[in-house]
């Protein structure tokens, strides 16, 4: 299961994992969607 703010990072995060990969390496590839897709939301400070 994966959960984000936004459909397209889900679906990454998905990807990744379906793909094999692991818990961290879905985080990441949601965290690199966000920052594409919702920057005001994904800086130091939030959002």
């Amino acid at each position: 299961m994966v959960a984000a703010a936004n459909p397209l990072a889900v679906e990454a995060g998905y990807s990744v994992l379906e793909a094999g990969g692991t818990a961290a390496d879905a985080a990441i590839a949601v965290q690199l969607v966000l920052n594409l897709v919702e920057p005001q939301s994904s800086g130091l400070g939030g959002g």
